[in-house]
């Protein structure tokens, strides 16, 4: 059993907002978008492996009349196939609190939360050993999940969260 530490990056989903700069570019803010950190442990006995980790994910637009920003708590729980320090494996994630928060004057003012999500996950992840069972776990995952306005009236459209992400971590 090990601690697991990560940060990443991940990108795609649906766009949620658009900002405008004074400068005149413009920036948008996705679904599945933008910084992750996540600790956890990982269990690897010898030819498969089991982690779960609890994050936060958030994506941010800044611009000089205010921001936009798309947060969440990921709870991940992968298994996978772990032929000598490849893991190769499939996982359920489910996000807590998933909400944006607009203070863009005078556009938005105010905060839409999200019913909480679950959805899969592929994870292809490889350790460079350095003490023991220790050492830098780097991985690429492909998520997918979408987000429903908590509260909406019904045939409201879901907002596609679907991400591709890397990942740099510690194993201790």
């Amino acid at each position: 059993m090990n601690f697991l530490a990560r940060v990443g990056a991940e990108f795609g989903g649906d766009e949620l907002a658009r900002v405008e700069k004074s400068n005149g570019e413009t920036s948008t803010l996705s679904a599945g978008a933008l910084a992750a950190v996540a600790l956890g442990f990982i269990y690897q006995p010898s030819s498969y492996a089991i982690e779960m980790t609890v994050g936060y994910k958030v994506g941010r637009l800044e611009a000089s009349n205010g921001t936009v920003e798309f947060s969440r708590y990921p709870v991940d729980f992968v298994v996978s196939t772990a032929p000598g320090r490849t893991r190769i494996g499939i996982g359920l994630t489910y996000h807590f609190n998933p909400s944006v928060s607009c203070h863009v004057q005078p556009f938005c003012s105010g905060d839409v939360e999200f019913d909480e999500p679950l959805g899969a996950l592929l994870q292809v992840a490889y350790t460079i050993p350095f003490h023991g069972t220790g050492g830098v776990d780097l991985s690429a995952r492909l998520t997918w999940l979408s987000y429903s306005v908590k509260d909406a009236p019904p045939g409201t459209e879901s907002i596609d969260g679907s991400s591709v992400g890397l990942f740099a971590g510690v194993r201790l």
